[in-house]
């Protein structure tokens, strides 16, 4: 049994795809399986895919319909046959000794997941759009923020302040995806927000490695250099709901509600920066139904007098 399956859901990137999978197949730990979905790519990806499969038994591919990332990383995690997960986009690539690295610190301090810090790698061309470019200009220094001395930490309650909302820069148990049965939500943004919340929820301590071991690629069409102009971009306040229904399903909610309320006020004040005025009834609808249903907490009650009095 392989110690690590590599997760790689792949779209359209046949670009990009070779210098990927040659950093996979070129770890320093070679006893890894490589699971690449090809999502419905209509340019030359899946020949690709097909090539190195010839030159390395390691790799399997599923092949479907484009259905999306989530249901592309969820298809990949059907067939696991390891004890540890990653995730690589198939626009990215990997230091080659990042799974060696993240498994030796896994089995040596028994964490439930294993972190590195990334580097952001500028593919962006010159006549990038402003928003783009401002976007790329504090990526780095997003990722950056949450470097710390190499060594083992408790999993705080606020999980979203101590983790970059990514899953690929990290090495994850396959018995606790397995056990509480995790998924990427389908058709949704922020997905790997909802994800890591899903496996967190379920953990005790993770060991962070301060070394860049991953590399993000930066370009044009990538889902996050176009997240501002996303016309989904409400679906945010939907994974911000499911989190707070799956903490309240796990753990004490009275824990967590201060720490989920201040992020879903952070949330509504992001998204107010770029929100379309005809959008703000939808934006009202949302925050509503979230009150009376789910969070009553009282400050998000004075946060929506607040805005929705200045917005009217």
């Amino acid at each position: 049994m392989p110690k690590i399956s590599i997760i790689i859901p792949v779209y359209n990137v046949a670009e990009y795809l070779p210098k990927c999978l040659d950093s996979v197949l070129g770890q320093t730990l070679s006893d890894i399986e490589i699971i690449c979905i090809n999502d419905g790519s209509t340019d030359n990806s899946g020949d690709i895919l097909q090539d190195y499969v010839v030159k390395d038994g390691r790799i399997k591919i599923i092949n479907q319909k484009n259905q999306g990332l989530s249901a592309a990383r969820n298809a990949g995690l059907k067939i696991v046959h390891s004890d540890y997960v990653m995730f690589v986009d198939s626009d990215d690539y990997i230091a080659p000794n990042m799974a060696e690295k993240l498994y030796k610190k896994m089995e040596e301090d028994k964490s439930d997941v294993v972190i590195c810090s990334a580097e952001c790698v500028n593919l962006l061309p010159q006549d990038a759009s402003p928003d783009v470019v401002e976007w790329q200009s504090w990526l780095q220094p997003w990722f950056d923020e949450y470097i710390k001395p190499t060594g083992v930490y408790d999993v705080p309650k606020t999980i979203k302040d101590e983790f970059i909302s990514v899953v690929w820069n990290k090495l994850y148990k396959a018995s606790i995806i397995k056990n509480y049965k995790i998924e990427f939500p389908l058709g949704l943004i922020e997905e790997d927000e909802y994800w890591l919340w899903a496996y967190m929820i379920h953990s005790k301590k993770y060991t962070f490695i301060n070394e860049r071991l991953y590399f993000y690629v930066q370009r044009s069409g990538s889902i996050m250099t176009t997240r501002n102009g996303n016309d989904r971009v409400l679906d945010i306040l939907e994974i911000e709901r499911r989190i707070y229904e799956l903490v309240k399903e796990y753990a004490l909610i009275e824990d967590y509600q201060e720490i989920l309320t201040d992020w879903y006020i952070k949330t509504v004040e992001e998204i107010l920066k770029y929100q379309k005025p005809k959008d703000l009834i939808v934006l009202r609808e949302r925050i509503t139904d979230y009150m009376q249903n789910y969070n009553s907490y009282p400050r998000l009650k004075e946060f929506y007098q607040t805005i929705f009095k200045y917005n009217s």
